[in-house]
Formats: C-alpha cells, structure tokens, sequence
C-alpha cells in the first residue's frame, strides 16, 4: 500500500500562514556549524547566485497502525529548514509527502561487513534493476527523489541507530536466541519461561513510560524496548 499527498497544497498554507519565511536570510557563519545555511553544501548554493531559495529535511520511519500491532505505515515527512528551530518541527509546519506500508534493509549474510553501497555500486544496481524490471539487491525502483539536482539516495541518507541497532542488529540476536533449535549453543528457549517471570518483576521507575512486556511478544517490541533488555 503507497499514498502521495500534494506537497504544493501543504507548502501554500504553510507559506500563507507563516509570511516572515518569504523574509528568510541566511546567516552563514564560517567559524560554527550552527545550523543548516552554515554548511557547504547550502553556501555552495549561495555561491552560485542562488539568493532565494528553500530547502527540505526529509525523515522516513514507521508508525504502528495501533498499539501492539505488527502492521506499520513509513510516512515521508518533509520539514523546511529555513523555519527558526523553535517553529522548525511543529506539527502544523511538517508536510507528509506519501508513505508505504514496507520497509526493506539489504543485508549479506556472508558477508555482513560489505561491501558498502557506494554511489557507484548504488547506480550499478539500480541499472540492473531497471534492465530487469525486477527488485535487484532490495532496489525495487528508481527513487523518485532522484530527479532533484542536489539528492542522492547514498548521498544524502544518514542511517539511524533506531533501524541499524535496535531493530537490526539487537533483534537478530533475539531471533537467533529465542527461534533457533534449543541445541543451538547459544539458544535461551530452556529459560524463556524463567526470563519471562523476570521481565514481568521488574518495576520500572516513573520515567520510563511502560514495564517491560512479555517475551514472547518479543518480535513486536519497539526499538527502546531492545535497547532496554541489553545491558
């Protein structure tokens, strides 16, 4: 399931309803990282005769379509940086571009340190799956985005520890633990029952927001909720 919403729309009510935007200049500083307009990338622009100009902060993560459930949408949310940080993340100033209900992670099981996706790897493999027409090392397509001048999918995408750690490398562990045969080594199944009856003990203090649940939900767990079991 995918959806596009217009972002014209949203970025005019945006604009009509924050005027001082259309009065944005940017105060580069060549000493501090700052803020956004004091990066090269932005001063390039600048450089380049560019004086009036805006620029996204693009996020994409996944939502849980209600509590406890395994379903999930990954909205992709836009936000302009040239609102003041205090305005920059207000819920009335994100726009929703669209969103997908599947989310994939490439990963080499023989080879899980490489290679790195470069940006020349990246274009190899789009290539070969466009000449296909089918999904080649979890690209399914070209990325739309890739029409703007200044984006690139390996370029500009900064990969969180949320979706690398948590939820990848942490949840594996859980996998091998919990799912492999009980002769495995490794596998805790012979005290899962046992590390049930801890979890549902532990009295966590006011604030954390919620007790941990039963292991054997585990494969619906939040990334904090991965973060917390490991010590």
């Amino acid at each position: 399931m995918d959806y596009k919403l217009s972002i014209e729309q949203q970025l005019r009510r945006i604009f009509e309803k924050n005027s001082e935007l259309f009065d944005f200049n940017a105060n580069t500083s060549s000493e501090f990282l700052k803020d956004f307009h004091d990066e090269k990338v932005y001063n390039d622009l600048l450089g380049q005769g560019y004086n009036k100009f805006y620029t996204f902060l693009l996020n994409n993560d996944g939502i849980e379509m209600c509590n406890k459930s395994n379903m999930s949408i990954w909205p992709i949310i836009l936000v302009l940086n040239e609102f003041s940080i205090e305005k920059r993340f207000c819920f009335d100033n994100i726009i929703i571009a669209g969103g997908g209900s599947v989310h994939s992670f490439q990963f080499n099981c023989n080879n899980p340190d490489g290679p790195k996706r470069t940006i020349h790897i990246y274009d190899k493999h789009l290539q070969m799956t466009l000449d296909s027409k089918q999904t080649k090392f979890v690209i399914k397509d070209k990325c739309i985005l890739s029409e703007l001048k200044y984006f690139h999918p390996v370029k500009n995408t900064i990969i969180n520890a949320i979706h690398s750690i948590s939820q990848g490398v942490i949840k594996g562990l859980f996998d091998y633990w919990i799912d492999h045969p009980m002769a495995r080594k490794y596998s805790l199944k012979s005290k899962i029952y046992e590390i049930d009856e801890r979890l549902k003990r532990i009295r966590p203090p006011s604030y954390v927001p919620n007790a941990p649940r039963s292991i054997f939900t585990w494969n619906l767990w939040r990334a904090h909720e991965y973060m917390n079991f490991m010590p």
